[in-house]
Order: structure tokens, then sequence, then C-alpha cells
């Protein structure tokens, strides 16, 4: 039953982790659709890549 447990606590964690990066990816496209400065939009997008390895939950690797 723990196990289950486990399993479940590391679902709900990478829900919430995937709606965080989402919400953040979609907010970032909003206030980049009027923006016609790529240098600001491939900085938006390197910041994204360098978050991605840390949206891993712990104890799913």
């Amino acid at each position: 039953m723990r196990r289950r447990s486990k399993v479940a606590e590391l679902l709900r964690a990478a829900e919430t982790s995937f709606a965080e990066t989402t919400e953040r990816a979609a907010a970032i496209a909003l206030g980049l659709r009027d923006d016609s400065d790529f240098v600001r939009v491939r900085a938006q997008l390197d910041m994204l890549a360098e978050q991605a390895p840390n949206l891993r939950a712990e104890g799913l690797t």
C-alpha cells in the first residue's frame, strides 16, 4: 500500500510541475505575441530550456 501512495504522490507532483510549466509557457507566448524583438524571444526560450531539466520530480529517475 505504501508503494501506491508514493506513486500517487509522484504523479501529483509531475502533474503540478507540468501545469506550472504549461502556464509559464503560455504566459511567455502571450507576452511575446506583439514583440518583434527576436533576441528577447530567444532569451525566453533559452531560459525555458535551462529550466526543463529541473522540472523532473525527484524520485522519477
